[in-house]
């Protein structure tokens, strides 16, 4: 039954991975989802992408609702056209990707990062395209970089996204096992609170076992000859 809501589960992130947009751009080899040039950043596309990529990245987090960021949009988009052959663009919805925003030290929208050899700087200045460019090609170099524990490249930045993405994953499961306008195989569904918190608990209490199985494995010292 666990294994079968968590198929379910990463099912429907999958599903919901596009965020809605349709159009899509090559980017540094990559095809990305996009609006107005600027590629659509998620916790899996950084990962697997941007943290993993030889190019630069100029990055912003936004929110819908914020006054500043769609005045920033335009900006944004002609710098990524103007740098499309040095500087690679994207944009975060930081309301919805919590866990990736939570990896960056952002304090308002929009904050603006740059990325470039595993080094990431926060950028401070005036929110125009000439500027941007400019901050993207030669600027961010008089710009001091983010401390190790600050960066969402260093080992404390990707602890706490995985952490948080693991606290969103279980509310997710509590709201399915619960929900009765929820389409599911899971004998007995809906459930109670009580019995949801027992299935997470009995899960957490499997998965960390098996997790303790896995690296006693991994780190058991190899070709003992037990007499």
């Amino acid at each position: 039954m666990l294994v079968l809501l968590f198929l379910t589960l990463l099912t429907t992130n999958v599903a919901q991975d596009d965020g809605g947009y349709t159009t899509s751009a090559l980017i540094d080899g990559t095809v990305f989802k996009t609006e107005n040039s600027v590629a659509i950043i998620n916790s899996t596309v950084f990962d697997v992408y941007v943290a993993q990529s030889s190019k630069s990245w100029l990055i912003s987090f936004t929110a819908p609702w914020c006054g500043h960021c769609k005045s920033l949009e335009p900006k944004f988009a002609a710098a990524a056209r103007e740098l499309k052959d040095h500087t690679c663009v994207g944009k975060v919805d930081a309301t919805s990707e919590q866990a990736l925003m939570a990896r960056f030290p952002v304090q308002g929208y929009p904050t603006i990062f740059f990325i470039s050899q595993n080094s990431v700087y926060r950028y401070n200045g005036v929110r125009s395209t000439s500027e941007l460019v400019k901050f993207a090609k030669v600027g961010y170099k008089n710009a001091v970089a983010l401390s190790a524990t600050e960066s969402p490249l260093g080992y404390v930045g990707v602890i706490k996204g995985k952490v948080i993405s693991l606290g969103f994953l279980v509310q997710r499961a509590f709201r399915y096992l619960t929900d009765s306008n929820q389409k599911s195989y899971i004998p007995f569904h809906p459930f109670s609170m009580t019995s949801a918190v027992a299935i997470l608990a009995l899960g957490g209490l499997v998965g960390t076992a098996l997790l303790g199985v896995f690296l006693a494995w991994l780190f058991m010292p190899k070709n003992i000859n037990l007499q």
